[in-house]
């Protein structure tokens, strides 16, 4: 009889050991299941769980949590997903940029790998493994090829910079995070736009942009640029500019426009300096009114700026300054 005791008591040793180490063991499971995922990883399981994504080109399925995303565009991805908090894996570089990238954002994107944003090394991208490829117009020939090296979607071109944020962050599930930043770009908006046109009324504006041989004017519509001076800060537009997306223009071209008010932003080309020169030591430039009256502003690259908020942020303010210290 206790020899039979012994052994109950044994088992239930034995069982309650083998319980224990079960809880601990689920209990383990459970806490690391629930751990947020280390930079470039995902937490187990987190790889297979995908979203479709309707685009340009079709239907997509794309990673649930991209963690290695790559942006081959010419419209400043990068600055839209830098403003949502996305760090990309991938991002455009161009041969005219000092920085590689868009100079705007370039301190941002220290770190990142730099793939050309118009004519993409696929053999490179494809040994760097990107989990999600997103891309602009420019490279929809590339689609098929950038398809088998990871998921792809086209973003199809809008003037509207907010439709393509709003994309964009569908995409990588940040839709949240992009409406903040409209909201924000809205307040930044209003509080500028008082300043401004207390500071010039209704005088007329222009946007230039010094090429190597004419001069681009920047019309009403068809460019973000365009809707922030005409439609968002309610500028007054030189008389004859276009209601398309720009004009090319000789300098003599340019003086019938006669503006109050000129920004004037330089292509990047080696002989910039002494084509600007040449223009200013012109007869024709010296007589229109936003010459005469000191008005004219030299820029950044607002055509790149314009597409994100980070870099509209930064022409708002620049548009502020210049304009309220007259």
């Amino acid at each position: 009889m206790l020899k039979s005791i012994k052994l109950s008591l044994g088992a239930a040793a034995v069982l309650l050991v083998a319980v224990l180490a079960g809880c601990g063991g689920a209990g383990e499971k459970e806490a690391n299941s629930g751990a947020a995922p280390a930079s470039g990883t995902q937490a187990p399981g987190a790889q297979e769980e995908t979203r479709t994504i309707k685009h340009a080109k079709g239907e997509t399925k794309v990673p649930a949590l991209p963690q290695k995303i790559a942006l081959i565009n010419d419209n400043a991805y990068e600055d839209n997903m830098l403003a949502m908090g996305v760090k990309p894996y991938v991002g455009s570089t161009f041969a005219w940029s000092d920085k590689k990238f868009y100079p705007h954002i370039a301190d941002e994107l220290q770190g990142v790998r730099g793939m050309d944003g118009q004519a993409p090394n696929l053999e490179q991208l494809s040994e760097w493994k990107p989990d999600l490829i997103i891309i602009s117009g420019q490279n929809e020939k590339f689609y098929e090829q950038l398809s088998k090296i990871a998921p792809t979607v086209k973003v199809a071109f809008n003037a509207d910079w907010r439709v393509t944020h709003m994309q964009l962050a569908e995409i990588v599930g940040k839709t949240k995070e992009a409406e903040k930043n409209l909201q924000d770009y809205d307040k930044l908006l209003a509080e500028i736009k008082n300043d401004v046109q207390k500071a010039i009324g209704t005088q007329s504006v222009m946007v230039t942009v010094i090429n190597e041989k004419t001069i681009r004017i920047q019309g009403k519509t068809g460019h973000a640029l365009n809707d922030l001076l005409y439609k968002d800060l309610g500028l007054t537009p030189a008389a004859g500019i276009s209601n398309e997306n720009r004009a090319e223009v000789s300098l003599e071209g340019m003086s019938t426009f006669n503006p109050d008010h000129i920004f004037m932003q330089r292509n990047r080309f080696s002989t910039i300096e002494q084509v600007v020169k040449n223009i200013q030591d012109n007869p024709v430039w010296k007589n229109i009114s936003a010459v005469n009256n000191g008005n004219v502003y030299q820029v950044d690259n607002w055509l790149a700026m314009s597409w994100g908020p980070k870099g509209r942020a930064m022409i708002l303010d620049q548009i502020k300054k210049d304009l309220k210290a007259k």
